[in-house]
């Protein structure tokens, strides 16, 4: 198939190599979840902190990805988030899970769904914020039947020149007494609840 994406180790790996994956999804849960590369007969481990290159195209996942390794997301060079998607379809698409993850110059989609609970009870989003601190530059977030950015419990979230746009639900929700979202030049509109929702001491600025 045609390559989706390209899996670099860290700066400082000795053994530095670039990998391409077919799938995108399979590159972003080897980083990502596992630590495990799935490709090629040799069964490696990936570093902590590896950085996975998106190459331009509409990217369709299959099920929830759920971070549990620092990890780069972003579109590769000549790409933007207008050519670089990931879209999950009758689900949340990510949780952050993580000390450190960065999400670069990508368009992030939630579609269909029940959409009937809220943030905080367990209703659909596309990205979720659970612990560390997630940082999304020049990213667009859209959910049909949820809400866009959800940060709670341990989390925190850095949203610089992003735009999210057009949610089922919320906007940003932030929930929780140490939860702090820090929009730097973001733009949040046309949801269809309220831009912003925080609750128990959470705070957005």
């Amino acid at each position: 198939g045609v390559d989706g994406a390209d899996m670099a180790p860290r700066r400082d790996d000795k053994y530095r190599r670039t990998m391409g994956y077919p799938e995108v999804e399979q590159a972003i849960t080897d980083a990502a979840v596992t630590g495990r590369i799935s490709t090629y007969h040799e069964k490696g481990v990936v570093q902590a902190g590896s950085e996975v290159h998106l190459k331009a195209g509409h990217h369709v996942m299959t099920k929830t990805i759920h971070i549990t390794r620092n990890v780069t997301l972003s579109a590769e060079d000549e790409a933007d988030n207008e050519t670089v998607s990931l879209t999950l379809t009758e689900d949340s698409l990510m949780i952050v899970d993580a000390q450190e993850v960065i999400l670069d110059s990508l368009t992030l989609n939630q579609k269909l769904g029940d959409g009937l609970e809220d943030y905080w009870s367990g209703g659909l989003f596309v990205l979720k914020v659970i612990k560390g601190t997630c940082v999304a530059n020049d990213c667009v977030f859209y959910s049909q039947r949820g809400s866009g950015v959800v940060v709670t419990r341990q989390g925190n979230a850095v949203l610089e020149r992003c735009t999210i746009t057009e949610c089922g639900h919320y906007g940003i929700g932030a929930d929780g007494p140490s939860v702090v979202v820090d929009c730097r030049q973001t733009s949040v509109k046309d949801c269809k609840f309220e831009d912003c929702d925080s609750r128990n001491g959470a705070r957005i600025v």
